[in-house]
């Protein structure tokens, strides 16, 4: 998937380049690997100030969980925290929003 660029500098001043990478045949984590590889030669380059990679996608998953369907199998959302962690996953500090569910 594409994304929109914005190029926020006057490269007429700035002695500046951009590189873009795509393939068809490439995973995005791929051009993201090629990136970072390009990034660290460039960066041993002397008289080279910064090098920034801009537009890769960052993954992420949504867990959604009945509360009631939980509670029926005695299973906590400790239990699922701990289950994806144990699956070596990444697990951002964040905010869990408990909403009260009535029952019928």
């Amino acid at each position: 998937m594409c994304q929109t660029s914005t190029v926020k500098t006057d490269l007429v001043s700035n002695n500046q380049f951009i590189i873009s990478l795509s393939g068809e045949d490439y995973s995005s984590e791929e051009l993201v690997a090629y990136a970072d590889t390009i990034k660290d030669q460039l960066e041993d380059i002397d008289h080279v100030a910064s090098v920034s990679i801009e537009g890769a996608s960052t993954k992420q998953v949504v867990v959604e969980a009945d509360i009631q369907k939980l509670q029926s199998y005695n299973v906590s959302i400790e239990n699922i925290l701990s289950l994806m962690q144990a699956q070596n996953l990444n697990i951002p500090a964040g905010v869990l929003l408990m909403i009260p569910v009535r029952s019928r």
